[in-house]
């Protein structure tokens, strides 16, 4: 997952601001949005977001979660940058 930023495609890919990460967030959480949490370290398994980001912890490392219902992926990188990926118009 190191190289997602330089592999990344930038039409439907985009790194966040902290604002625009903490405001998707925020909205991803309140939605209750389930999906598939990906971290390289364990087997992939469905959750709600908010268990996903308690798994991960106070220290982010590289983690990948997915989630169908809104075609949406939400790439944390370990330099504290979060990746955005969707269809859905920017």
């Amino acid at each position: 997952m190191h190289k997602f930023d330089k592999d990344v495609d930038g039409r439907s890919c985009r790194s966040c601001s902290s604002a625009e990460r903490e405001h998707l967030i925020s909205r991803y959480l309140r939605e209750g949005l389930r999906g598939t949490c990906m971290d390289g370290k364990s087997e992939p398994a469905i959750m709600p977001l908010q268990d996903a980001m308690d798994q991960m912890g106070a220290y982010q490392d590289d983690m990948i979660f997915c989630a169908s219902q809104r075609n949406v992926a939400i790439f944390f990188h370990h330099d504290n940058v979060v990746w955005i990926c969707s269809s859905e118009p920017r």
